[in-house]
């Protein structure tokens, strides 16, 4: 009896012992609570450069670990992030202007990336502590425009252009409505659209084309020279295309090229661009926001990982006459009519610290050289404008 009361004893230890330490186990592994008494941001990792994931309102959260060093990993939908409790900060990730109020549009100064703390929050506006002391600023920041506006304003109605910062979206546009006849710079909607049907296998690259008499064309370009008779593959002829800018070559590539189910009209329909302004498949009218369009494209296709991405890329950074001038690598398609009809366009993605396109499209090119003083000047006015607002 004295056995069995004590194995009793002993086993109601155990079992007690053991549900202890299976409670003490489940307790460590149940979320804790902790109060966020700030909007806060959600990283997909601990540590303000990582990847910004969720915007939360002031709440308790559940947490599963800490790191010890003001980290904690919470569950949201999206799965595991983590949120900074110790203080209100966040990563500024652009240059923004420091307004004295909230709502002013004049700002006293600006400042670089960099991480803040966040004194009050009103949607958008965020009160941060300063060099100036507590200001302003806008996470949607436009910088001031004006003095573009009136730069290109002497250049009246003559002059069009479209510039985007690709890392804020940031778009400028002046005259954008004004249609121009395309010239060259149709050669990179098509150049697009074949390296495109090439990425997803409906062509081959290798196709070889023979250079005949129905295909000659005067102007730009080096195979006008060579014999009827010389084949090229299709590689060869969108490097002559974009590269030298050869008639002959883009338009060997505009008549030969479409696929079962997938045309160029398609593309046009995928990328977003105007079909109002194709003329044909070998001619197209232009205007500042078509073409901003399609540049847009260009630049996701050269940052893609796409097979022959680089291919392109480097076809229209050494482009035969470049147009835009700055201090960066330039990824452009000019398009010149002059003196038929004085169309002087040229459409860049600059590779900036901040990459952006600019596209700047005239008609007062209407004899050699006319038209690359303002080109110049409208470029380095741009390539300023981006480098004291976006790096």
């Amino acid at each position: 009896m004295r056995y069995f009361m004590a194995t009793l004893v002993f086993t109601a230890f155990a079992l007690f012992g053991a549900a202890q330490f299976a409670a003490s186990e489940y307790e460590e592994e149940q979320p804790r609570l902790r109060h966020i008494p700030w909007r806060f941001i959600t990283y997909d990792a601990p540590g303000f450069d990582a990847n910004p994931v969720g915007d939360f309102l002031a709440q308790y959260v559940q947490y599963h670990e800490d790191n010890g060093e003001g980290w904690i990993a919470i569950t949201t939908y999206r799965g595991e992030e983590w949120v900074y409790y110790r203080a209100n900060l966040r990563r500024v990730s652009r240059i923004l202007g420091l307004h004295n109020n909230m709502g002013d549009t004049a700002y006293v100064d600006l400042i670089a990336p960099q991480l803040v703390r966040v004194l009050e929050q009103d949607g958008r506006w965020l009160k941060i502590e300063t060099h100036l002391g507590p200001r302003w600023i806008n996470l949607d920041f436009r910088p001031p425009t004006a003095a573009l506006q009136a730069a290109l304003q002497q250049h009246g109605d003559n002059v069009s252009v479209f510039f985007k910062n690709m890392e804020t979206g940031f778009t400028f546009t002046y005259n954008p409505e004004r249609v121009y006849f395309g010239a060259s710079t149709n050669k990179i909607y098509n150049a697009l659209y074949v390296y495109t049907l090439a990425e997803r296998g409906l062509i081959t690259l290798d196709n070889i084309h023979t250079f005949t008499a129905a295909d000659y064309r005067a102007g730009s370009g080096l195979i006008r020279h060579m014999p009827f008779g010389t084949r090229f593959t299709t590689q060869e002829l969108l490097n002559h295309s974009i590269r030298y800018s050869c008639n002959v070559a883009y338009r060997m590539l505009a008549l030969r090229y479409s696929a079962p189910g997938f045309t160029f009209w398609d593309f046009v329909d995928e990328v977003g661009a105007n079909r109002a302004r194709i003329l044909s498949l070998t001619a197209k009218n232009i205007d500042a926001i078509d073409a901003g369009i399609w540049m847009t494209a260009v630049f996701h296709y050269l940052e893609s990982d796409g097979r022959y991405a680089h291919i392109l890329r480097e076809d229209l950074i050494y482009a035969f006459n470049p147009i835009v001038s700055d201090n960066y690598d330039v990824a452009a398609k000019y398009g010149w009519m002059a003196p038929i009809s004085g169309e002087f366009h040229d459409m860049a993605i600059v590779y900036a610290p901040s990459p952006y396109i600019l596209i700047i499209l005239s008609d007062t090119g209407s004899a050699p050289g006319l038209g690359f003083g303002p080109f110049a000047s409208i470029s380095r006015m741009f390539e300023a404008f981006n480098d004291r607002y976006f790096r």
